[in-house]
């Protein structure tokens, strides 16, 4: 009966502990993808700034609005990649 119950234990040890590897590889992943993102991103607001060197979109009233969103985005995206890196996330910071 105890050998039943080492065996199910262990069973059970393994398959938890598969399942936090495979869990900690997707969070990694995830956290790979963000941080391409931000430097995508980050990189196109750069290459926008240079194609506009004397600000005659980023001034205009739409083209200047696309701009701002996209820079309103990066930074958000920003202070997100930072936080995550930090460790200093909290649940209620993520639901917003």
């Amino acid at each position: 009966m105890l050998g039943l119950l080492v065996v199910l234990l262990s069973l059970l040890s393994i398959i938890l502990g598969y399942g936090c590897w495979n869990l900690i590889k997707k969070n990694e992943q995830l956290e790979e993808v963000i941080n391409l993102f931000y430097a995508r991103t980050n990189a196109t607001v750069k290459y926008m700034r240079f194609l506009d060197e004397r600000q005659m979109f980023e001034s205009d009233d739409e083209v200047g609005e696309t701009f701002k969103l996209l820079v309103e985005t990066v930074d958000k995206l920003y202070d997100f990649v930072t936080e995550i890196r930090d460790g200093n996330t909290t649940a209620q910071e993520e639901t917003q």
